[in-house]
């Protein structure tokens, strides 16, 4: 009998340990989904920042090439302008 009640003991030690393992399992799996919510948000802004990093790039090279543009222009007012005497 006492072999019975010391394997019964054991049982449900055993099944503790199990119940303790499945918590920390279901934790895991929840930090796990946690995590990748928050990579796929990291991600999302990530590409946004590209995108926008992209389109101020594209800005700035057309107003270099307005600038540039706007310089010739100045260039051929002043020698329109020195034509003329006052």
């Amino acid at each position: 009998m006492e072999s019975a009640d010391q394997a019964s003991t054991s049982l449900d030690a055993i099944n503790e340990g199990v119940e303790q393992i499945v918590g920390m399992n279901t934790q895991i799996a929840s930090a796990a989904v946690q995590q990748h919510a928050v990579s796929e948000d990291i991600n999302r802004n990530v590409t946004g920042i590209r995108n926008s990093s992209i389109a101020l790039m594209e800005g700035i090279e057309d107003n270099a090439v307005t600038a540039q543009e706007l310089s010739l222009l100045a260039g051929e007012m002043r020698t329109v302008v020195s034509r003329f005497k006052l």
